[in-house]
């Protein structure tokens, strides 16, 4: 056997080496081949069908039951360090009250301003651009809708707040009305409260007292409006909550009065009822059917003798040294035997008797003297 030449031997070497590159990618084609073998076929995507899907509810507020409204704690103003005006802080929620007017119609009419580069948006009010005093300015605050204003740190809350107020509380007292018989007497009275003026449907102011107004009387009535404002530094109030609708707005307080002309008739008072003539008792009339006994005589005993009637004494005035001294007393006669008295009449009859006797005993004698 002959043998190969070792040129022979390198070519076959070189004709078996499989470059390094070729090998990866043969390794990896492999090593897809077995997982796409082993794993199991994904689904095929859905193709898009041109349908929009609905849209996801988001929970919102149930019905029937109520929201909570926003608590929002108000910054307060912050005071000019020159006293000519205040510094209102632009907070979410809030609209800042300049004597009942919102501070954004002030903004508009030129009357106040924003502070230029102020990050807080403050709005800046003076005497000048209000055109009067801050002295009696009144500072309020309202909630807009779905917020309500922290009044103190107990936890209340309010729709509206007076933040400054100068002016002094006063209560309201209304006017009254007399409707007296007829037209003429017809009075309207207006009480004396010095936080109040009280003017007529002409707007003249009436003072305090009774007045006698000109009434056009319709069907029997006669309505007279008043109004009712209050006194400057004063805010009327009608059992502590104020009458005006917003902080510092005023307004007025409308009185309605009714008199008529009517006469009120004479009351009659009923005639007296005729009283029963009294009457006998029972027990002093006599049984029915029997004669009525004849009232009972006084009778004398002749044979008992009389006793003679005692003059008065009379005593002569003593004479000489011994009339100086006063003159014993003399003694109280014995007491009489009390006769019981009879009534009047009977009396009479007594003394009739009496001279009957007496007259016939001087009859006698006289006739026994002259035998």
């Amino acid at each position: 056997m002959s043998a190969r030449p070792a040129s022979d031997s390198r070519d076959l070497h070189a004709a078996m080496r499989i470059p390094t590159s070729r090998l990866r990618a043969l390794t990896a084609g492999v090593l897809l081949a077995l997982g796409s073998v082993a794993a199991p076929a994904a689904p095929a995507a859905a193709q898009p069908s041109g349908e929009v899907p609905p849209p996801v509810e988001q929970p919102g507020p149930v019905p029937g039951e109520p929201v909570a409204p926003v608590v929002v704690h108000l910054p307060p103003p912050v005071h000019l360090d020159d006293g000519a005006g205040y510094l209102l802080p632009d907070h979410p929620g809030v609209t800042w009250l300049v004597d009942g007017t919102p501070v954004a119609d002030l903004v508009a009419a030129g009357a106040a301003r924003h502070v230029p580069g102020d990050p807080m948006g403050h709005v800046e009010i003076t005497a000048e651009g209000l055109g009067r005093e801050l002295a009696g300015v009144v500072l309020g605050a309202l909630a807009a809708e779905g917020h309500v204003l922290a009044t103190d740190d107990d936890g209340g809350t309010a729709p509206v707040r007076y933040v400054i107020d100068p002016r002094a509380a006063a209560e309201l007292v209304l006017p009254e009305a007399f409707d007296a018989d007829g037209t003429e007497a017809d009075a309207v009275h207006v009480p004396e409260a010095p936080g109040q003026v009280v003017r007529d449907a002409a707007g003249e102011v009436l003072a305090p007292g009774v007045h006698l107004p000109a009434l056009a009387y319709l069907d029997g009535t006669a309505v007279l409006e008043l109004t009712v404002t209050a006194a400057a530094g004063h805010r009327l109030e009608v059992e502590g909550l104020p009458v005006e609708p917003l902080p510092g707005a005023g307004g007025t307080h409308v009185v309605t009065l009714a008199l008529t002309d009517a006469v009120t008739p004479p009351v009659e008072e009923p005639e007296p009822e005729p009283q029963p003539e009294p009457s006998t008792p029972p027990s002093a009339l006599p049984p029915a059917g029997e004669p009525s006994a004849p009232p009972a005589l006084l009778t004398l005993d002749a044979a008992a003798p009389s006793e003679p009637m005692s003059a008065p004494a009379v005593t002569a005035p003593a004479t000489g040294p011994a009339s100086a001294a006063a003159a014993p007393a003399a003694p109280a006669p014995p007491p009489e035997a009390s006769i019981p008295r009879e009534p009047q009449d009977l009396e009479l009859l007594v003394i009739l008797g009496a001279f009957f006797l007496g007259g016939l005993g001087l009859v006698l004698g006289v006739g026994r003297d002259a035998r």
